[in-house]
């Protein structure tokens, strides 16, 4: 006859274990379109230029979104444009006391992520320096209006 604790930790075992697995299942997951982790869109259309210094400034509402989210203090910055050339991104922004072009790039899990602030305006080989492609940041810099 076995010691009845062996049963109790052998179902202890078994509910860790499935506990276990349950949570490593739903930590690999992908997130849903409406769990606010992922946006519910597609990639936009590459070249949504913007111009700057008194002219309309457009800036693209789910890159801004995605650019706060990622903020300490999203409310310190004034965004003033987005260029896409996709799957990557330059925001410009403008703090109390600096201000640049941000980074940012596509994935389909995250949405926009920041891959660098910038501190002023990009370069081709400071683009490339970050991982763009070379074609890639060529665009990003030619639909870019002046700092």
């Amino acid at each position: 006859m076995k010691p009845a604790y062996l049963y109790g930790v052998v179902i202890i075992l078994l509910v860790v274990g499935i506990g276990v697995v349950g949570w490593q299942l739903m930590s690999d997951r992908s997130p849903s379109p409406t769990d606010g982790t992922q946006p519910p869109y597609t990639l936009p259309e590459p070249g949504a230029a913007v111009t700057r210094q008194g002219a309309q400034t457009e800036t693209d509402p789910r890159v801004a979104a995605d650019f706060r989210r990622q903020q300490q203090n999203p409310d310190q910055f004034t965004l003033e444009g987005t260029v896409i050339v996709s799957p990557y991104v330059l925001q410009t922004w403008i703090g109390t006391h600096t201000g640049g072009e941000a980074l940012l790039k596509y994935a389909a899990s995250t949405g926009w992520v920041i891959i660098d602030m910038g501190g002023g305006a990009w370069d081709v080989a400071g683009l490339m320096e970050a991982g763009v492609p070379e074609e890639i940041a060529k665009e990003l810099i030619r639909k870019s209006p002046p700092l």
